[in-house]
């Protein structure tokens, strides 16, 4: 039997949209073991990209974006790119023991500062221009 990993509606005490990482059931996991959860996103954030990297030893890449108007929130994860479950996740711009991640306006650098290949999952967000 599969471990269930994605819930939406009622659940985990209110209503929501949870995704766990691999193995780790969405209804019981801590906040750590999520991959996404609305309850950690601003409601007032808009999706402006998503989406999968591998990176080899001390590679980088650059995503490019729509122009935001102020500095965009990311929200990554990181794993060894031969592992199937992600070690932990981080939710700031900058370097630390994760792969370094640096955002503009327009765009997102992930760095590799590991010793070993990685696959990177991020999610750019930005808050709306209030008129």
């Amino acid at each position: 039997m599969t471990t269930p990993r994605f819930l939406m509606g009622a659940g985990r005490g209110g209503y929501g949209l949870w995704l766990s990482k691999p193995g780790f059931d969405v209804r019981s996991c801590t906040e750590a073991d999520l991959l996404f959860s609305s309850e950690a996103v601003d409601q007032n954030l808009l999706h402006i990209t998503h989406g999968i990297v591998f990176l080899g030893i001390g590679a980088s890449t650059t995503i490019f974006f729509p122009a935001c108007d102020r500095r965009p929130v990311v929200r990554s994860h990181h794993m060894p790119a031969a592992n199937a479950s992600y070690q932990r996740g981080m939710e700031y711009i900058g370097s630390g023991n994760d792969a370094a991640v640096q955002a503009t306006l327009s765009s997102l650098r992930i760095d590799n500062i590991f010793g070993y290949a990685i696959k990177v999952r991020y999610v750019v967000f930005a808050k709306p221009q209030i008129e």
